[in-house]
């Protein structure tokens, strides 16, 4: 069984916490220090949110490490080191002789876990913490301020850039390349349709936790200012990754026809295929001949691409007739290929 941040962040909670304070939530107008004594030594000063997390995130690695091996051991049925898990959890999971399925018992932890953050959220917020940077209606702008509110684990929260006239989910990667990613398109096992109208396209389809496109007009309202930074990442099925990045990157409105406006500063081991599209509209199967052509829609040039990442999903090498119609990346396993995984991404890029 996988253990995942979220799951071992509640046990060290559990273990770690008096009975007392787990009641399940300290008042706001106690200090985060008595609440976590003995996670985070630190009297009567808070420390950095950065300093603190850091420190809770060296112990998450050391305790899911064993905890992994206890699950191998065990599979997944037990923990039997001389003690019941019903022992050392009892006052989590009131379970006498026999332990709960994990599946239950992870669902039960996971729900007290979505209260202590908000606990968390709002003690920053009174102690007014270094870091924490939002607007004045209380709902951050992108995921970076979300990462930067304390929230640590990856998953989907709620945002409000300056140009959005409402709040809407996305979802943030708190852990790759020091997290703070807005996804705004997420592939991997071809469960959605990606060959869609315009609308769709704007607006997003699919499930956040899953596959999905957030909407071009998200993507716009979030990059518009042209302060954002790029990440793609790829996955063949011999499970290679590589990734591109870009420094400046910028999608604009509708009536320009949410065109690749800036695009710039490459790096990365995937080599550069986005380059071709810089500066072209984007265009769905409703718009353009060119998305019925390829079978998808992109930011096409001249009826051209050489990345197709809303391309058909397939399993590795095409024929002829299905070539530029896959979900491919030139100058990665090149355009017969049709990629495992695709991820795009954007953050702030001078924070």
């Amino acid at each position: 069984m996988v253990l995942n941040v979220r799951f071992v962040l509640i046990l060290i909670l559990a273990v770690k916490v008096s009975s007392e304070q787990w009641g399940f939530l300290t008042p706001i107008n106690q200090r985060p220090c008595d609440t976590f004594q003995q996670l985070n030594n630190c009297s009567n000063k808070i420390e950095e949110p950065e300093s603190f997390y850091q420190k809770l995130n060296n112990r998450l690695d050391k305790i899911e490490e064993q905890m992994q091996k206890i699950w191998n051991n065990k599979n997944s049925k037990g923990v039997n080191i001389n003690q019941r898990p019903c022992d050392t959890f009892q006052q989590l999971n009131n379970c006498s002789n026999k332990i709960e399925e994990p599946e239950n018992f992870y669902q039960k932890l996971n729900n007290r876990l979505d209260k202590i953050e908000e606990q968390i959220q709002k003690i920053w917020n009174n102690k007014n913490s270094k870091g924490v940077k939002m607007p004045q209606n209380g709902l951050p702008e992108n995921c970076l301020e979300v990462l930067e509110s304390g929230k640590i684990i990856s998953g989907i929260y709620t945002i409000q850039p300056k140009s959005s006239p409402k709040p809407f989910l996305v979802f943030c990667d708190m852990e790759t390349r020091d997290g703070g990613w807005t996804y705004f398109l997420n592939r991997f096992d071809g469960s959605v349709d990606f060959y869609l109208n315009w609308e769709n396209y704007k607006q997003g389809f699919g499930y956040l936790g899953g596959e999905f496109w957030l909407g071009l007009q998200h993507l716009h309202e979030l990059t518009g200012d042209g302060e954002y930074q790029l990440l793609v990442e790829m996955e063949d099925w011999d499970d290679k990754k590589v990734y591109a990045h870009y420094n400046s990157f910028s999608i604009g409105s509708e009536n320009e026809g949410f065109s690749l406006k800036i695009l710039g500063g490459f790096s990365g081991h995937a080599d550069d295929s986005f380059w071709y599209s810089a500066g072209a509209k984007f265009t769905t199967k409703d718009k353009d001949r060119c998305a019925v052509s390829w079978g998808g829609a992109w930011w096409y040039k001249d009826c051209m691409m050489m990345a197709h990442l809303t391309g058909k999903y397939m399993k590795r090498l095409v024929s002829d007739d299905y070539r530029y119609k896959i979900m491919f990346w030139d100058t990665f396993r090149g355009s017969f290929y049709s990629l495992k995984k695709a991820k795009m991404m954007v953050k702030p890029a001078h924070r």
